[in-house]
């Protein structure tokens, strides 16, 4: 008895032995990582008490980081939205026209990158791309 191989055996193995090099390479990869994380872990746990998070970086603590990232969500909260809340509204009962088309488009891409380079509206691929790059020095 004879076994051939046909294209979709071959492409079976191809996916078997594949898959099996990724998982080898997060298994290796992941080695290291838990190496570091158990070493922070053993010796940052003993310096976490309450007092920790109360006390000001000047006498060992967080507390001024947790005070301004809360001031900070609090201000961002305060301004955005509001504006996400309207412009919603906005979409559903006047949405049918340019603008609504507009912020549509606008919110497929991340807004914490650049719109050119993520989605670009003329070809171009990336801020080198861009027909004054040559003209700068």
């Amino acid at each position: 008895m004879t076994f051939r191989f046909n294209r979709d055996t071959w492409r079976h193995l191809k996916d078997i032995v594949m898959s099996v090099a990724a998982l080898a390479c997060v298994a290796l990869a992941l080695i290291p990582l838990g190496s570091i994380l158990i070493e922070a872990g053993s010796r940052g746990l003993q310096a976490i008490s309450p007092g920790f998070f109360a006390l000001t970086t000047g006498e060992g603590g967080i507390g001024n980081a947790i005070q301004g990232t809360l001031i900070l969500i609090a201000l961002t909260s305060l301004i955005s939205l509001p504006v996400g809340v309207l412009t919603g509204i906005y979409l559903s009962e006047f949405g049918k026209n340019r603008v609504g088309f507009a912020i549509r488009s606008s919110s497929r891409c991340p807004s914490a990158c650049s719109r050119e380079s993520i989605c670009p509206s003329s070809g171009r691929t990336g801020w080198a791309s861009r027909s004054d790059s040559s003209s700068r020095s």
